[in-house]
Order: C-alpha cells, then sequence, then structure tokens
C-alpha cells in the first residue's frame, strides 16, 4: 500500500542549514501555516466496497484533513456507502460510461468474444469518447475540480485502493505546495521498466532505457499541485491522450497503466 504523509521538518528555513547538516529525507523548506480547509483530495474510485473507502477516506479524515474529497465512482455504490459518504463530507461524481467514438482497440475474433480487459479498453466515460476509459480519469477530474469554486487551495491527486494517509498532507506543518509536484516510483525503478520504456519507444521513437535519458519512473498516481498547476497538468495529460489515441503506434497497447508512460514522458521531455 501507499501511504501519504506529511515529509518530516525541523521547521527550519533551507537557507539556514548548511548543505553539510542535511539530514537525508528531511524536508527544509516552507511550512503552511494554515489548515486544509482551502485544500482538494481527489480520486477516481469506482466499483470499490465500503471498506476501501473507510480505509482512504477514514483515513484522511482522521488525519484532520478538513477540506475537500471529490471522489469518481459508478451507480449503483455498495450499500452504505452513500451514507457514509454524507457523513464524511465527500462529493460524489458519478461516472457514465459510452461507447467509444475512435476505432475499436480490440477487435473480437471470428466466433469469439472479448474478455472483460478487452471489453474496457473499448469503453468509454462521457463526455469523453475520444479516450478509453482509464485515461478519462484525468480530463474528468479536471473538469470536477473546475467545478468546485471553494477548491481554492492545494490539490491532491491519488489512487484510492491503496493509499492510506497518517498525516494531514495539507495541515499546518505540511510543506507548502508550489507549483506541480510529482513522485518517483521506488529507487530501482527507472524509465528503462516496461512500462515507460515500450509505450514510449514504440510512440515517439524516443529510448528512455538509456543515457541521457534514463531516469527515475515518476508515478502517475500521485501528484500534488496548487489549483492552476493541477488544472494545467490534467489538461496536458488529456491533450497528450488524444494525441496517442489517433496514432496507431500510441493507441493500443495491450497493458493498463500506460498513462504512465504518457506520464514520464512528457515530463522528461519538457512538455
Amino acid at each position: 500500500s501507499k501511504v501519504a504523509a506529511a515529509a518530516p521538518s525541523t521547521g527550519a528555513g533551507s537557507d539556514s542549514i548548511p548543505p553539510s547538516d542535511r539530514a537525508a529525507g528531511t524536508y527544509y523548506g516552507q511550512l503552511r501555516t494554515e489548515g486544509s480547509k482551502d485544500a482538494t483530495v481527489m480520486a477516481m474510485a469506482s466499483g470499490y466496497g465500503l471498506n476501501v473507502y473507510r480505509n482512504y477516506v477514514g483515513s484522511l479524515r482522521n488525519s484532520g484533513f478538513e477540506g475537500h474529497i471529490i471522489l469518481g465512482v459508478k451507480s449503483p455504490l455498495e450499500r452504505g456507502v452513500e451514507k457514509y459518504f454524507k457523513e464524511q463530507r465527500v462529493t460524489a461524481k458519478y461516472l457514465k460510461l459510452v461507447d467509444c467514438t475512435f476505432e475499436p482497440l480490440q477487435k473480437a475474433e471470428e466466433g469469439k468474444e472479448l474478455d472483460s480487459h478487452q471489453k474496457e479498453q473499448n469503453t468509454c466515460a462521457y463526455p469523453y469518447s475520444d479516450i478509453k476509459v482509464r485515461w478519462s480519469r484525468f480530463p474528468l477530474l479536471r473538469d470536477w475540480l473546475e467545478e468546485c469554486k471553494e477548491c481554492t487551495g492545494p490539490v491532491l491527486v491519488s489512487d484510492a485502493r491503496d493509499v492510506l494517509f497518517q498525516r494531514d498532507p495539507f495541515g499546518v506543518g505540511a510543506p507548502e505546495v508550489t507549483g506541480l509536484q510529482v513522485f518517483q516510483e521506488h529507487h530501482t525503478q527507472l524509465t528503462n521498466h516496461w512500462i515507460v520504456k515500450n509505450p514510449v519507444e514504440r510512440c515517439k521513437r524516443i529510448n528512455f532505457a538509456e543515457p541521457p535519458l534514463l531516469s527515475p519512473m515518476l508515478c502517475s498516481g500521485t501528484t500534488i499541485g496548487t489549483r492552476d498547476a493541477m488544472l494545467k497538468y490534467l489538461t496536458a495529460m488529456y491533450e497528450e491522450m488524444k494525441v496517442w489515441t489517433k496514432d496507431p503506434n500510441c493507441c493500443c497497447n495491450p497493458m493498463n497503466g500506460d498513462d504512465q508512460s504518457i506520464h514520464n514522458y512528457l515530463y522528461y521531455t519538457g512538455k
């Protein structure tokens, strides 16, 4: 499981501590002095049971988080979920699945039916019938953030099923958020991993497995930013996804997770 927590800090400013005296893994930048009432945590969390929502939402609220929680879900919700959302002040956004408007990514062989994974690749979410459903979380999260006029503070977009909160990510003493902040996978995971290397090389003819482009692999499931930076990031992901969908060398990866390929491509090419 992923565990979200504010980085430890001595509370000192970075300018006052010599580099030789700084402890590894300790945050010395500006810290938040206000609570998290204006902050937002968002996730696509469809098809889960009450226990998953209790782990994600419950740990977040128990950390002291006072801000907005926006979750993308599918109807009907499991028994007890709607009541729990109301108690925890969760805004539920309901997905509407539609047929895709692009050429099907998966076609059934004669006399055979598509399996569940192949069917999913041919399913889209309204109003984004131009990209596959697993990619649609990026423009949908953007739209939901834009709709929330009270969501003026920092924003965390994360996965839901494998995330637990140990501290309020935007509470007093948490690192101040400026611009967009992306996160590395485990330090052993580099961009020569197949989930980045293969799709990007096939689509863009760029080799992320060799220097100078070989770099730490970034996680597309966890991103933090100011409201403006997050809106720009989610839009950039959607715009690039439309490009990939139209290109047969980019669109049809037989796997989940190729949004991480795009995430790394955009970051490391400065787009």
